[in-house]
């Protein structure tokens, strides 16, 4: 297993714009699954029949995989990029980083228009800190 990538600052923030529009492309993908699979659940759930059911059905499942397979490619893109996804609903990314002589996050959300807090790897979000 080879060791996670470590930015600096000004290399987390030139990513933002590419991640940014990652992140949007994922949360964007993962609710049009979530709606899809609500409505296939909420049909399959009426036991209806008829009136087209089945082609309802159909079609519900099919966009759940499509929507899904849009979702791994998304986060496989964050991954090759070398930063973590820590929520999709949040658009929270960490980026590892070197600070004060040890391994850190730099943490981003997606509505954050920069990179301006860190944490240390064994915390999180909550015990962010500005930089």
């Amino acid at each position: 297993m080879s060791s996670p990538r470590l930015f600096t600052l000004d290399e987390a923030k030139t990513l933002l714009p590419q991640v940014r529009q990652i992140v949007q492309d994922l949360q964007a993908a993962k609710q049009q699954a979530d709606d899809a699979r609500r409505e296939y659940e909420h049909l399959d759930a009426t036991h209806a029949r008829g009136n087209g059911y089945e082609m309802r059905r159909e079609i519900l499942a099919t966009k759940i995989i499509e929507e899904m397979k849009v979702v791994r490619q998304q986060l496989e893109a964050i991954q090759k990029i070398g930063c973590e996804i820590k929520d999709i609903k949040m658009g929270l990314i960490d980026f590892q980083s070197m600070r004060e002589g040890r391994v850190v996050n730099l943490c981003w959300k997606i509505s954050e228009e920069t990179i301006g807090y860190w944490h240390s790897l064994d915390t999180g979000f909550a015990s962010r800190r500005p930089l």
